[in-house]
């Protein structure tokens, strides 16, 4: 007796066995590099926490509210792994080790565009009892914040769909003309820097995760920023264009963010 299915229905292995929110890590989906390993469900990826600032007031009730910021994020996720002998067993666990090592990148299947930082920070696992054990691991994002991918504009114009505002990944500028000063506009923002520049040359500012750095010509000019730059609370927002004084506008990288 036949089955009857669809022909403009494809349904694929993947298709019937992953689930929705599968996990990747660092571009590799975990069921790809660990033998056995089936993601079962995840939390934590929902509402987020502030943490308040606050002192209390003698003589009256409440406190007094001083300041609010968001949390840092803890994702937990629920595995399962299956194998046909205590040998890959030990295999199956000696890669998800590898692949939970170092700095992690984090995306799941149902929004494959979004990506979290974070590192391993917990892990719990049942008895190895058999060779169909579960457990979960603990990953601390410590900005609990989601970034889509890279955007770049070529003409200092910025897009956002999401957050209200985004500190850029990288401002790159050229410049147009010998000077003693360099400027970077956003608004009322600007980094200023001062010294000798010569036309046609590259001048970046690069945010990451650890620094901030300035060059030109391929070396560290950081020295050369001037007072009262806004170099550490530049930000952008939708709508904005950013400009450059004795400079052309190469690149501006950035990425947006939601909760």
């Amino acid at each position: 007796m036949y089955q009857f299915q669809d022909p403009n229905v494809r349904i694929t292995i993947d298709a019937i066995i992953a689930p929705s929110d599968n996990l990747t890590v660092n571009g590799q989906r975990l069921d790809a590099v660990v033998p056995g390993y089936r993601h079962l469900y995840v939390d934590g990826r929902g509402l987020i926490a502030q943490e308040n600032d606050s002192d209390k007031v003698p003589g009256r009730a409440g406190v007094a509210l001083k300041g609010r910021q968001y949390a840092s994020r803890k994702i937990t996720v629920y595995y399962q792994i299956r194998v046909g002998s205590s040998r890959e067993l030990r295999d199956s666990y000696a890669a998800l080790n590898k692949a939970l090592a170092g700095n992690l990148t984090l995306s799941f299947a149902d929004e494959p565009l979004w990506e979290y930082e974070a590192i391993l920070a917990d892990v719990s696992e049942g008895p190895e009892q058999s060779l169909d054990v579960k457990g979960h691991f603990t990953l601390l994002c410590p900005s609990p914040w989601k970034y889509l991918q890279k955007q770049t504009s070529s003409n200092g114009q910025i897009r956002l769909s999401h957050a209200s505002e985004v500190t850029p990944l990288k401002l790159a500028v050229i410049t147009s003309k010998v000077s003693d000063r360099v400027e970077i506009i956003n608004k009322g923002q600007r980094i200023v820097l001062g010294g000798s520049f010569a036309s046609g040359q590259l001048v970046t500012v690069e945010y990451k995760p650890d620094e901030i750095s300035i060059t030109y010509g391929g070396r560290s000019i950081l020295h050369q920023l001037q007072r009262f730059s806004d170099l550490e609370n530049f930000t952008l927002r939708d709508g904005d264009t950013v400009t450059a004084v004795n400079a052309t506008i190469q690149t501006i990288e950035w990425r947006d963010k939601r909760l």
